[in-house]
């Protein structure tokens, strides 16, 4: 075994994973005041459906060389097939359906508030479920999180319409795939939204045309397309990205800033009503997302022998391994071996840091 010390406990190469995340949540955010107008021309279930063939057809050329590779692996592990399987349901299916529904009946301002209870179901679930370190600083930006959902959310009546329901079953559903993706081994982001949106993308086609909800063609369903390859697939993309670096509670986290972005881009538009809730807690979803960026979580820590496949580069202290043409940044995915390692080191719960704390 070796004994490696860091002392920086953030690389260069984690803040950009913040930033991924960051313009994800802004790409998504668009999603919610865009799909408010599209629902006027598209029932729900057809939209949600070309939402997800665009992201397929807009990643396909990231995916291309390596598609078949890892599609072959992920059908040689069963837990995989059965993560990729769970997030296309939960995220492809039942999250977009239900978010749509849910914006069709509330406001667009309302919709994007509501959509802070991702954040706070995302780390619960990566907590208790998938055994992801939370440390008090993520509990607390969780919490902190969940009071201003509940400032920007809650009425003074402490009414909550059947359109808040559905927004928070999307955000039940999306807190699943967050956290069945983030842990998904050997399948690209690129390759994994691929999948997502043409499983989603058939099936939810299938559900309009049992619904009778299928619209004559128009350029309006173009429209829609490209919406959907920008602002989810791109956002997707860069999420999965993001969330296999730093894990899925504190990517999520950072994705929360969407209901922020989201609201304000609603005003803009709807010129929907803002109260001063709104402002506080705007204030404290971003004291929340910098209370995570600062957080520092440095430790001595073993990694066993293991043999396992995944995208990874050689730019980093876990992965010595020698072959032809491969350079310390480039990604790759190939089944590889890791040999017993202690060192110490500034890091998040990627798939090689699920150790007990």
């Amino acid at each position: 075994m070796c004994l490696k010390s860091y002392s920086n406990s953030r690389s260069p190469s984690h803040r950009k994973y913040f930033l991924l995340a960051f313009l994800s949540a802004f790409l998504f955010s668009l999603s919610t005041p865009i799909s408010k107008v599209l629902l006027e021309k598209f029932d729900p279930v057809f939209l949600a459906s070309v939402f997800y063939f665009g992201a397929a057809l807009i990643l396909l050329p990231f995916s291309a060389k390596g598609f078949s590779r890892e599609l072959s692996h992920v059908s040689r592990e069963r837990a995989d097939v059965f993560r990729l399987l769970g997030s296309s349901f939960f995220g492809g299916i039942l999250g977009p359906i239900s978010f749509l529904f849910g914006i069709k009946l509330m406001s667009a301002t309302s919709a994007s508030l509501l959509l802070n209870l991702e954040a706070v179901a995302t780390t619960f679930i990566a907590w208790v479920f998938f055994r992801e370190h939370c440390s008090k600083k993520v509990i607390f930006s969780s919490i902190t999180t969940l009071i201003a959902g509940v400032l920007l959310v809650i009425n003074d009546d402490f009414s909550l319409n059947f359109g808040g329901i559905f927004i928070a079953i999307a955000c039940l559903s999306w807190a699943l795939d967050n956290n069945l993706t983030a842990s998904t081994e050997g399948i690209s982001p690129a390759t994994n939204t691929i999948v997502k949106g043409a499983v989603a993308g058939i099936i939810n086609l299938i559900l309009a045309f049992l619904l009778n909800q299928l619209p004559p063609f128009s350029f309006m369903i173009a429209v829609a397309l490209l919406a959907g390859g920008i602002l989810y697939g791109l956002s997707i993309l860069l999420y999965i990205t993001s969330a296999r670096q730093l894990g899925a509670a504190r990517s999520q986290i950072i994705f929360s800033l969407n209901p922020f972005f989201g609201t304000l881009f609603s005003y803009l538009i709807f010129f929907e009503f803002l109260n001063s809730r709104f402002f506080v807690g705007a204030i404290l979803m971003i004291f929340s997302v910098l209370i995570l960026f600062f957080e520092r979580h440095v430790h001595t820590h073993v990694h066993d022998s293991i043999e396992h496949e995944h995208e990874h580069s050689h730019n980093d202290a876990h992965h010595n391994h020698t072959h032809e043409h491969t350079s310390g940044g480039h990604l790759h995915t190939h089944r590889h071996k890791h040999v017993l390692l202690k060192h110490a080191h500034g890091h998040y719960p990627d798939i090689h840091h699920k150790h007990r704390h």
